[in-house]
């Protein structure tokens, strides 16, 4: 996919999350993040021309690749830009961040286990499958979908 093929250094942020971490668990205390970099710096943490597939294989966990970023309104192409522009316009809500998370096709498929989201997030599936669960909206709250 477009976003697959991605050089690092052109994305505003990369996290690859830690292979110790565990869907049916919560967050930990500790680190979650195996690696973390911003902009030009990505293009430093590995061979030049890596691409986030590349990375993400490396890593044998799941990454998340920032796409497109609220401070400065950049976008890693046209495309996604204009996608991010046209879900706020068609929702009427502002997007503040719009991010990719990829995972290996073997190895860790979670990036932090359980834990509770500061902003609204909308997922959208790409390509795969992947098990969604969804809590409420504190700690240790249950299910309001069961």
């Amino acid at each position: 996919s477009e976003i697959e093929r991605l050089p690092m250094k052109a994305l505003p942020m990369v996290k690859a999350f830690a292979p110790s971490n565990a869907a049916d668990a919560w967050a930990r205390d500790g680190a979650h993040i195996a690696w973390s970099c911003l902009g030009e710096d990505c293009g430093r943490v590995h061979a030049p021309g890596t691409t986030v597939l590349d990375a993400v294989t490396e890593n044998a966990a799941p990454l998340a690749a920032r796409l497109s970023d609220s401070r400065d309104g950049s976008a890693a192409t046209a495309a996604i830009g204009e996608w991010v522009r046209t879900l706020a316009d068609t929702t009427g809500r502002p997007v503040l961040d719009a991010d990719a998370y990829l995972t290996p096709p073997r190895g860790v498929s979670a990036s932090l286990g359980w834990h509770v989201d500061d902003v609204d997030v909308l997922l959208v599936m790409l390509r795969g499958e992947k098990r969604f669960r969804v809590a409420g909206s504190r700690l240790r709250s249950p299910n309001p979908h069961a």
